[in-house]
């Protein structure tokens, strides 16, 4: 008979607490060294935007981090849906500006929102006051009052960010993805959506809030399926009642705030949830998706049964 709580998996690559940050597997920490400062003179793309247009840079080895930011930005295009373009559609600059630098975002009055939102979310030092920068505040204070509960934060100081693409939305705003760089070496993705030419930040997608942690899903399993924010990714880890591999697909799923906590979800095959897993979880890259799951059937088993992709993002639309 197996234990009630199975052996754990072999350690993962841990990332840091309760943002929507570079796995640190993938980039490497920025760090505010004298020494590798670029020199200002040189055009550099990856300079830091700063709301006047200037640009600054918080630290060096820019050339691992520009292909870091681009494996990172692949792996959580899901978040964002990004339209295609038809292959066979003829257009020139003028025509179409490119999808990775649409005006707007250079524009300086939407540069100085961008700022403003960041900054002023990130100097916040109560939940109030960062409702002022986010959108839809009536819908997030209580879970943006229980999530800073189980994670507080401390104010920091914006020190630039550099835009990474925009997508039309999911159902009527505007995205727009962006690196931020912080005091401390902090780095960040952020998510900003335009409500009405205002810029707000995505609170959920940017911390992927759940209404509760996968460690206390699985200590104390919840009395029905709850939708949660999770990275998933293809296991082969099968136990408990989900042993028949021939009757389930396997899949890792971890939660942003606490990534050595792995939970194990199972699509039952030809299920609508294993058809959508299928198509959206498809190599080894954890995969940002909000999934329904049905709780443990005992408290400690780290295993659940994934009823169906509720959102293939983060996003709290």
């Amino acid at each position: 008979m197996p234990d009630d709580r199975p052996s754990p998996p072999p350690e993962k690559p841990t990332g840091p607490t309760g943002q929507l940050k570079f796995r640190d597997d993938i980039v490497p920490k920025l760090e505010k060294k004298e020494d590798q400062l670029i020199d200002a003179d040189v055009e550099d793309p990856l300079k830091w935007d700063t709301p006047d247009g200037t640009k600054t840079v918080p630290g060096g080895r820019w050339a691992a981090v520009t292909g870091a930011i681009a494996i990172c930005s692949l792996i959580i295009v899901v978040v964002f849906a990004l339209t295609r373009r038809d292959p066979g559609a003829e257009t020139s600059e003028e025509e179409a500006p490119s999808e990775q630098t649409p005006p707007a975002m250079f524009r300086p009055d939407k540069r100085q929102q961008a700022w403003d939102t960041i900054s002023g979310f990130l100097a916040a030092e109560t939940v109030e006051e960062k409702l002022a920068h986010v959108a839809w505040p009536e819908k997030v204070a209580d879970r943006m009052r229980d999530y800073y509960e189980r994670y507080p934060d401390e104010p920091t100081e914006l020190i630039g960010f550099q835009f990474l693409s925009s997508s039309p939305s999911f159902e009527t705003e505007k995205n727009y993805l962006l690196a931020i760089s912080a005091e401390e070496g902090d780095s960040r993705l952020w998510v900003l959506l335009d409500e009405g030419g205002a810029l707000r930040t995505d609170w959920e997608c940017l911390v992927a809030y759940s209404p509760m942690s996968i460690a206390a899903f699985i200590d104390s399993p919840p009395t029905e399926a709850m939708d949660m924010r999770v990275t998933a990714q293809p296991s082969d880890y099968y136990n408990y009642e989900f042993v028949d591999n021939t009757k389930y697909r396997a899949f890792e799923l971890h939660e942003l705030a606490d990534q050595e906590q792995t939970l194990h979800g199972y699509a039952e095959i030809g299920s609508e949830a294993h058809r959508e897993l299928e198509k959206l979880v498809v190599n080894a890259n954890p995969i940002p998706l909000q999934l329904k799951l049905s709780p443990p059937s005992k408290p400690g088993r780290a295993v659940c049964k994934i009823e169906r992709v509720v959102k293939p993002h983060w996003s709290g639309e």
